[in-house]
This record gives C-alpha cells, structure tokens and sequence, in this order.
C-alpha cells in the first residue's frame, strides 16, 4: 500500500516527528478540544475503536458482500491501481513505470530477464477463489498468483509460463531463498488466450486451474495468506480481476488496525494546532473593555466570528491595539502560524503587559525554539496568572520539560497538576501521556535484535518483529558507509506499537501541539531518558519499515554527536528510506511514497526559492504548518540530485562529517539545481 508518513519537529532538541501536510485553522470548539479526541483514543470504548470493521473501509465500492466474506472485483482497465494494490518490483527501474493501462487490460512488463513486478494486494484469506483473465503472455512471461502465509513465513507461487511448447502450470513452494516445485503439481495447458487464470485456496490446499488443465498441491497456511500477482521475465496483459474470499481474522484484525489510524489521522488533522492553546483562547483578555473603543462595529463583528485568519489581519489594522495583537497572535498559533504568532505576541506584551499574553508568548516562543525565553515569560504569566489558567501553564511547563528531554519531570508536574484539576481533560491525557512516555505498561522486551544493538520493545509478536528487522537490515550498512565513525552498538531504544491508539496517546506530549500524519519520531532523550524511536505498524508495513529507517538515521547522526542544518538531516532521512535493496545497495528509481502527488499537483512550487527557504530554515521553520511539506521535498530533492554523482557523493559526504566548505558548496546554485529538478521528478514517476 502507498501512505503517507509525516515528519514534525517536536521540539527544540532535535527530536524529529514526521509530518508533511501542514495543520488547518480550528473554530474555537476545535480550539477547546483536540483533547477530546485523545480522550477517544487512551479509553478502550472510543467511538473510534468501537466502529465495526468493514472491508469497503479498504476496498470501498470494489467490495461486495458480508463483512466476512465476499467478493472483491476489478477491472483492471484503463484506470491506475487501487491504493489497495502496492506495485514491487525487483528490476533496476521503476516498477511503477513498469505498468501500463489501456482498454484493453492491464500490461505488465518486468523489462528484465529474471525480473519479477508483483501487484500486492491488501487481502488476507483463509479460503478464496481467486481469478485473472490472461488476456497475453509473450513467450518467456510468467505469471502467478504469489501466496504468503500471514503466520508462519510460508510462500507460494502458482503459475503459467509461456514456452516453445505452449503453456505449462506449476504449484512451487519457497525453500529458504528459492522456489522449488512441489512434485506432481505440474500440468500442461492449452495455448489458446484469452483464458481465465484460477487459484483455489482451501483447507485441504491450492488448486490452479487455466482452461482444462489443473495442478494441486498441498499448502501450510493455517491462518490464510495475502495475494499478489507476479509478472516475471516478459510482457503480459490482464484484464477482470476478482478474489472470493472468506476473509482471516488475523488481516482483519491488521486492517482494522490501519482504518482506525486512519481515522484517527484524519480527525487529527482536522484538530491538528489546537492543543494547547483552549483555555486561553476560551479566557477573556483583561484589558478589553479599555481597548474595545478603538474598534468600529465591523472589526468587532469580525473578532466575535473567531476566524483566524481574520483576526490576523486585524491585529495589521490596528497595530497599536495590545488586543487585537493578542487575538491575532493566539489565532496565528491556532492557524499553525508560529513565526507570526510570535511576533504579534510580543508586540501585545510590549503594547501591554498582561498575564494572559505572557502565557500565550511562552508557548509562541517554545514553538519556535526558544526555550529560554519561553520559561522566562511562563515565569512573567505566573505572577498574576487567573486560576482558569494554570491547567494551561501547566501543560505548557510540561511541553518544555519533554521538548528538552526531561519526561519523568513532565510526568510529574503533569500529574500534580491533573490531581489538582480532577476534571481538566487536557491535564488528564497528556498526564497518561507522559507516563506511557517514561514507564510504557503495553510494551515488553523483544528477544530480536534491534537494529545497532538498540534494545528493542513491542507488543508485537517476535516473528512479526522478525520480519520487520529483516526489511530494515540492508540499510543499516548504507548507514555505515555515510557515518564512517559510527560506533559499532548504539545506546537506545526502539519502541514498536502495534496499535494507534497507544502509540498516538504516547506521541501526545512530545508532538500535541502539532500532532498530524504522525507515523514516527526519534526522541533524543526520550524512555529511560534515552534515545528513543518510536513507530507504529497500524500504519503498513511498508511505512513501518520506512519510517524506522528514517529515524534509525537521525538516531545514528545524533549519536555521532553531530549538528547536521535540517534541510541536510531530512533529506538524507528521506533520500535513504525511499531507496530499495538490491544486490547489496540502495536503488533509487521512484519517488518517495511521501511525495507522489506532490510530483503531480505541486511540483511547480519546487523552485529555487523553496530550495533557499529549505537550506536556511532553522527548525521551527523549517517544520513551519504550511511550508513544512516543500520543505522536506526540497531537503530530499537537493540531496537525491547530488548523491547521483560522485562529485555530487563526495560533497555531501563531507558535508555531514562536518565540512563548512562542502556544505556551502551543495547550496552554491539554487537556480541551476532548480532547472534539474522536473527532469528528475519525471524520471521517478
């Protein structure tokens, strides 16, 4: 499946959420209670976790039947792949660029001998019918239906191929690294296509059917097995796809999961800035009635109407007006605006000193990295601060603690604090927050092996860990050969969520206030006040896999001790995930999943003033709601052009060990690195 991970600064130490899409201005309800949402979230009878799982939620309208069983159908004609059929591939160049669509069927050309492209499709089954029309085989092609158990590591291909003679079927099964055939499951069939390409999977094991001809083998697939369709060596045409299946609980369970971090996602989007900032956007500025005179009766009309946007422009209005820049200032942190917030804050504080202002500069400025200069106004708000407002003081206190590391002392206050405030919801979660944070009750040791000799926590089955350990292992050695210098076993931690819910309670306190697509994040000082990944495999495999390499990166520059500019960290974080192993080195040959329709819709925006915007943004920039997206694209895309050269290699080489000369050297010409970008993004598609 293609998702999209998302990388969001969660502080001023370093620590690196994902996020990519930037957050949406809230009505003063949405302001109030993001909370209400993780409310949701931490207690077992959610809303959310309580909607039934249906398969239409993956397959929408492709779906037909039961919630159990049922048919899924397509086309397969003139139309792109569902997002519920993920295209791999083991050539050299895109597998994506190896599908074509027309009337007449899907084409599938591998462009290499011994090549294979696989459509994977998001299904699980104990028992099914599955079925392709073959509309062309060029001789030589293979085709088969490829079977993975869900439990237990067994594989499976069902196939035809096309040679001198004809056509033949085979049943192989996987032995250690290769497939061999089961004896007696071979046949041959009759050459005449179009033909109807049949696999039965029953207890008992698969039967393949193509016209008269069938082949049977016995199968271990105890709790069912996903599908895909494997093109290998030459060209085929398919067209009317369709799989009956009796769907197996363990995908089921797995894709409930996904759904309900879906949803979980998209209401945090909705609520994605609003954090922190409800009580003091529901708390009367004291000084209104004395600056209230200086409005005419439209600008008033317009403060009650809470738009942040207008409120932002109605502190340039009336420039002079302590508060209209506090209005405007609070909407800007709202809009996920925190350079502008920061700004009409201090201009309200300078204007008129007022505790309620001085609390929202506090977390203004912690947004933007100054974490001293944020406790010292938190001390300025806490002079004369109304009692409404201590739950707020006291969540922003604690976003400080966790921004520089010190979780068991946000805990603690946290805790104090909802004690003190039994019925303050806000307090109460992110209190449950931190101490999933400091002290996680749903994760237990792994006997795998983490990756750099990380210790490895999870409430994730070890042979589930397994498997992801192997996908990330190829890139550990890429890591190696970028940081020379990196010590032979890292000290740390990987935390693995198999659920949403956990893992976005636990994301609360270090990314709230910015908390949209949250994928992963590396802590710095994070559980046990150590290096800290956290990810979560409700999201795909697939972007469970790319996001631990992702952050397994910037634990490794971080454990160098290095201070790499953003822009250099990002890009490599993504540039290394978006690559695919093959024969012991990263291919880069598609866009990262990150940004495909960025290519599409926004690529136009990737200019050479984005690129100098990204190169020279600090990190409260450069995660900034709005710019955070281009950013990253541009980040990925200076390192990608460069790491396709070997003089473009060596710069970036020193660069990252430290070289001001090099680093200079890569932001030299943003102009002619801006023209080589479409040719590069159109080479990926």
């Amino acid at each position: 499946m293609k998702s999209t991970a998302c990388f969001l600064s969660a502080g001023s130490d370093g620590s690196t959420p994902k996020c990519y899409t930037g957050p949406r201005a809230g009505s003063d309800a949405e302001a109030t209670y993001l909370i209400r949402l993780f409310l949701m979230l931490a207690l077992a009878g959610t809303a959310l976790c309580a909607q039934a799982f249906h398969p239409s939620d993956i397959f929408d309208d492709a779906w037909s039947g039961a919630a159990e069983q049922g048919k899924l159908s397509l086309a397969l004609r003139n139309r792109p792949l569902p997002g519920f059929i993920d295209v791999a591939g083991s050539g050299n160049g895109s597998a994506l660029g190896a599908v074509g669509y027309a009337d007449a069927g899907l084409t599938v050309t591998p462009g290499k001998e011994h090549g294979t492209v696989e459509l994977v499709i998001d299904i699980g089954a104990t028992s099914a019918t599955a079925e392709v029309t073959l509309a062309e085989l060029d001789l030589r092609s293979r085709v088969a239906w490829h079977l993975r158990s869900l439990e237990g590591g067994a594989e499976y291909l069902a196939e035809v191929a096309r040679d001198d003679n004809g056509l033949s079927l085979a049943i192989r099964v996987k032995t250690r690294d290769r497939f061999t055939t089961v004896p007696g499951a071979t046949a041959r069939a009759e050459p005449a296509l179009p033909a109807v390409l049949k696999l039965a999977l029953k207890s008992d094991g698969l039967t393949l059917t193509l016209g008269t001809a069938s082949a049977f083998a016995e199968a271990k697939l105890p709790q069912g097995a996903t599908f895909a369709l494997a093109v290998t060596d030459q060209r085929a045409r398919m067209h009317t796809l369709a799989i009956d299946a009796l769907l197996a609980p363990v995908w089921q369970q797995d894709a409930h999961s996904r759904v309900q971090a879906r949803r979980a996602l998209t209401r945090l989007r909705e609520f994605a800035t609003a954090g922190l900032m409800g009580g003091i956007r529901g708390q009367e500025h004291p000084s209104r009635a004395k600056h209230w005179a200086a409005y005419t009766e439209a600008q008033r009309q317009t403060r009650a109407a809470a738009d942040n946007a207008a409120l932002i422009a109605l502190a340039d209005e009336l420039a002079g007006n302590a508060l209209a820049a506090h209005d405007g200032g609070v909407a800007a942190l709202l809009a996920g605006k925190p350079k502008i917030g920061l700004a009409l804050l201090e201009r309200a504080e300078k204007l008129e000193a007022a505790p309620i202002t001085s609390l929202a500069l506090a977390e203004a400025m912690r947004r933007n990295g100054r974490t001293d200069d944020a406790r010292a106004a938190l001390d300025r708000a806490r002079k004369d601060l109304p009692q409404a407002l201590e739950p707020d003081a006291a969540l922003i206190e604690a976003r400080l603690l966790a921004d520089t590391g010190r979780l068991s002392e946000a805990a603690a206050l946290l805790a104090k604090a909802a004690e003190k405030e039994p019925g303050h919801e806000q307090l109460a979660v992110f209190a449950d927050s931190a101490n999933m944070l400091v002290s996680p009750k749903t994760l237990a040791p792994s006997s795998v092996p983490g990756p750099f000799g990380l210790a490895l926590v999870s409430d994730l089955p070890d042979h589930v860990l397994r498997q992801v350990m192997a996908r990330v292992a190829p890139y550990l050695s890429v890591m190696r050969d970028w940081l020379p210098r990196l010590p032979e076993k890292l000290p740390g931690r990987v935390a693995i969520f198999a659920g949403p819910v956990e893992y976005l309670s636990s994301a609360l306190l270090v990314a709230g206030d910015n908390l949209d697509n949250v994928a992963g994040m590396f802590i710095p000082r994070g559980m046990g006040g150590e290096a800290t990944i956290m990810a979560c495999r409700a999201f795909g495999e697939d972007e469970l896999a790319r996001t631990l390499v992702h952050e397994l990166w910037h634990l490794c520059v971080h454990a160098t001790g290095r201070a790499l500019p953003r822009w250099l960290d990002e890009g490599m974080a993504v540039y290394l995930s978006a690559g695919r192993p093959s024969d012991g080195r990263l291919e880069h040959d598609a866009l990262p999943a990150e940004f495909e329709d960025f290519a599409t819709q926004q690529s136009g925006a990737l200019n050479a003033d984005a690129l100098k915007r990204a190169w020279s943004a600090v990190p409260a920039e450069f995660y900034q709601a709005g710019e955070v997206r281009l950013n990253y694209v541009s980040a990925w895309a200076t390192v990608h052009v460069f790491a396709g050269q070997d003089a473009g290699r060596d710069l970036l080489r020193k660069a990252i060990s430290g070289d001001a000369a090099a680093l200079k050297a890569l932001c030299a010409d943003a102009a002619g690195l801006a023209e080589k970008l479409p040719a590069v993004l159109k080479g990926l598609k």
